[in-house]
Order: structure tokens, then sequence, then C-alpha cells
């Protein structure tokens, strides 16, 4: 029998690789990671702050680099165990890696990093997003204010937005409520991983039938 994720068992793997894959960091950037920071999700999908020791399902665990240059964050968890990286633009917040190789016309065919329920499937996803943050960084450090000011139109609305939807729409999909779901994704669908695209589809086929 499937034994359900540990929370704790990930988040430690997490805190683990996280620090290993993006290592680079400190000598090629003179960037240091942060202490990990912990938080569960409420139904309204508000991050609490909690210890490690106390988190539950649904969750967020973030490490930061900082020191020289814009910060980059690392975070994991989320209703769907999605790992992502972000990288930080003067003055508009946090970006998604996938966007920032968008907005630099970068050709981006990154896997979809939702769904990484095991520390093995950390360790390999880690990677993949700290060989694309280490071989492109450099450029986007390099970005001028036309690049910065594209970022946050990457795909029509901010990342920050994009995020904040996420949360909701999944409780939405899960509730049956597929007009919602498409309502809050639909204006991000070029930003959208490939498991929320086949659930837009799925919605949309649902709407369609009805």
């Amino acid at each position: 029998m499937t034994q359900p994720p540990d929370e704790q068992e990930l988040v430690e793997a997490f805190e683990i690789v996280a620090r290993d894959a993006f290592a680079f960091l400190g000598p090629e950037h003179q960037m240091r990671p942060s202490g990990l920071a912990t938080f569960v999700l409420d139904d309204a999908s508000r991050h609490r702050p909690v210890a490690a020791s106390d988190l539950a399902y649904p969750f967020l665990a973030v490490l930061e680099f900082t020191g020289s240059g814009p910060p980059v964050r690392i975070s994991y968890g989320n209703r769907e165990y999605r790992l992502e990286v972000e990288i930080a633009a003067n003055g508009t917040g946090y970006h998604p890696l996938a966007s920032w190789l968008s907005t630099l016309g970068i050709d981006n065919r990154a896997p979809d990093h939702s769904g990484v329920a095991t520390p093995t499937a950390l360790a390999r996803h880690a990677r993949r997003l700290a060989q694309g943050l280490r071989e492109h960084l450099p450029e986007m450090r390099e970005a001028g204010p036309d690049d910065v000011s594209r970022l946050g139109s990457h795909t029509g609305l901010t990342a920050a937005a994009l995020n904040r939807n996420r949360d909701r729409a999944q409780a939405a999909f899960a509730a049956g409520e597929y007009q919602a779901y498409i309502e809050l994704l639909a204006p991000f669908e070029n930003a959208l991983t490939v498991t929320e695209k086949r659930k837009m589809e799925f919605a949309r086929a649902k709407r369609a039938a009805a």
C-alpha cells in the first residue's frame, strides 16, 4: 500500500537538496542562504508561519539566497508539492525562472516541477532548476529596465498574482467548480504548468458539456 508523503521528511530533504544544488551561488555570486522558513496554508491560502516540526499539508518551505545582487528564492510545497525558483527584479518583486527565461528570449522547455513528492524527486528537480539558474543568472543580472518591465507583463499579469490565484484555483478544481478554475488561471495560460494546462482542458470540457 502506497504511503502518503511525510511532510517533515520532505521539508528536511528540501532544505538539504536546495542548499546543495544551489551552493554555486556562494562562490560564483557571493550569496548566502537564509534560515529555512516554513508555513502552513489555511483554507483561504494564507500562509501562517510554523516550526518545521509542526508542518501539515498543505505547507510551504522557503529558502532564500541573498548578498550580492537580487536575491534568489527557492520554495517548495503548496497543494501540488511544487518546487520553484524565483529571482527578484528591482522594484517588481520575485519572478519565476521560467518567466525570466521567456522574457530574455531564452528557449525554455523546462519540465513540470509540481507533484514532486519524494526526496529522490526533489533532488532531481532541484538539480534541473539549479542548472538553468546557473547557466542564465548572469544574463538576468545584466537585464535592462525594458527587460524588467516586461517581466510583469510576461503573461499579461504579474507573477505574484499568478501565485496568489494558484491555490484558489486548485481548491476550486477539487470542489468541481470548473468555471472558477478557468476564470482564475486563464489570464496566465502561457505560464501554467503541464498539470495545470491539463486541468484547464478538463475544466473547459466539463463546462462545454454542462
